[in-house]
């Protein structure tokens, strides 16, 4: 009796929808959808959540940065347990910590990751701007610019203020050797993909296509 009650209850379970599979987006800028836990710490995100300098920064710098993103900052631990995770997508983050930084927020999202997560990381590509720069196809201020190394004091007022709320300045810059061993260090493995090609469920969600032209684009899984 007691052995068929528990295969009832096994039956059970396998007719029960699989859980979700939790997923993040690190770094999401305002790209906040739905269905995915959207992290950012830039001064924008931080604005959005004050009624007034939020509606403000809304309505004349054209900031739409979600109320629900969650602040913090990834130079911290992850606010998530071991194991706990499914997926993590951080497009145009990595390169905005330095490589020390970078390496520490590399191993947790490893660790908040499950067994066999995933994780898919966008940057821009350093030896695509490299080899444009020297080939001539791009001058020293495009290949200069294209690293944000350069004095952007005569960009338009609008954009400079949208930057200092976005976050914008690299601080470390990847070409895939560097960023799959970045990857490996962490106990990821490191495949390259191309834009919306994914395991991810729900890629496009989270993924624009401005940011993945030319960029270096890498999906991991953990062991």
């Amino acid at each position: 009796m007691r052995d068929q009650v528990a295969l009832e209850n096994n039956k059970d379970k396998s007719r029960r929808p699989a859980a979700p599979r939790m997923k993040l987006n690190l770094g999401c800028g305002d790209v906040a959808p739905p269905g995915w836990i959207n992290v950012d710490n830039a001064v924008g995100a931080r604005l959005r959540k004050l009624p007034v300098l939020g509606a403000l920064s809304h309505r004349f710098l054209r900031c739409d940065w979600s109320p629900s993103i969650l602040l913090h900052d990834l130079r911290r631990e992850l606010p998530w347990p071991s194991g706990s995770v499914g997926c993590v997508y951080s497009s145009h983050s990595l390169e905005h910590l330095t490589r020390a930084s970078g390496e520490g927020f590399m191993r947790e999202v490893a660790r908040i990751l499950k067994p066999g997560g995933i994780a898919r990381f966008v940057v821009p590509d350093l030896k695509l701007e490299v080899d444009r720069y020297v080939s001539g196809e791009s001058d020293a201020r495009d290949f200069l610019s294209s690293l944000h190394a350069v004095d952007t004091r005569d960009r338009p007022i609008a954009k400079r203020i949208y930057g200092l709320l976005s976050g914008s300045g690299h601080r470390c810059m990847y070409d895939e050797a560097s960023l799959f061993g970045l990857m490996a260090a962490a106990g990821l493995s490191a495949r390259r993909m191309a834009p919306f090609e994914s395991a991810i469920p729900g890629i496009a969600e989270v993924e624009r296509a401005p940011q993945t032209a030319d960029a270096l684009i890498a999906e991991g899984v953990k062991g």
